[in-house]
């Protein structure tokens, strides 16, 4: 699997001197665990079996999540950022079919590409020449999901068909808390909390063999944890 860069468009960065609350460019990079979730709300898949075929279980299991991005501090407690993320992860789900009473099982993996702008809010922790920050933050964007390497069988890892990838462009979202301390005046390390939506993915339309199947689709959506390291220019 890949590894997934978020790039964190975020936060300000503690300091000892009152030139922190200048307004500054920064940079930052990180790696964090995911733990996604996942649904569906297909009900008209399967075109080979009659339709009607339903999404059950989907399961997305991602690669650590690595993030590198840039932004503005405007003063000691707001900042502004663009963000990129990049996550690879290994996807798997069931169908089921109102006119067949055996399922299919599919299987394959999916990246995401997205751009986020998120805004920050820190306060320090202990007094404004503290090392430590707290922040929340919020961000949105576009991400771009792809679904590849799918395979389609009657049994778990049972490759019978091959179905054409599918991409979909997603409205993706996402809040997290920070805490961060500053270990030199333009250097500062960080741990983060972050929920996100990343949207939907999607199949192609057929398979080979069988021609047209009709497209299945499933949500990722779940947890960040990790840490990271942020520079000021």
């Amino acid at each position: 699997m890949k590894i997934a860069l978020t790039l964190a468009a975020c936060c300000a960065l503690t300091a000892n001197s009152p030139a922190f609350a200048k307004n500054e460019w920064y940079v930052e990079q990180g790696v964090s665990g995911i733990s996604f979730q996942s649904s569906s709300d297909t009900t008209d898949g399967g075109a080979a079996f009659g339709g009607g075929g339903t999404v059950v279980d989907p399961k997305v299991n991602a690669k650590p999540l690595v993030s590198i991005g840039f932004g503005r501090e405007f003063g000691r407690h707001l900042s502004v950022g663009i963000s990129y993320e990049t996550v690879d992860s290994a996807a798997s789900y069931r169908a089921n079919y109102k006119n067949v009473s055996n399922p299919s099982y599919f299987g394959g993996r999916t990246n995401t590409d997205a751009f986020m702008l998120t805004a920050r809010y820190s306060l320090p922790i202990g007094g404004d020449r503290s090392a430590w920050d707290a922040s929340v933050a919020t961000g949105a964007g576009l991400a771009h999901n792809t679904f590849k390497n799918i395979t389609e069988g009657n049994a778990p890892g049972k490759a019978t068909f091959l179905l054409d990838p599918g991409s979909k462009d997603n409205f993706a979202w996402h809040v997290s808390g920070r805490l961060s301390y500053r270990v030199r005046p333009n250097v500062a390390i960080f741990g983060e909390a972050r929920y996100v939506d990343l949207g939907t993915f999607t199949t192609g339309t057929s398979r080979t063999p069988g021609g047209t199947i009709g497209a299945y689709q499933f949500n990722a959506h779940g947890i960040t944890y990790g840490a990271g390291l942020r520079l000021k220019l």
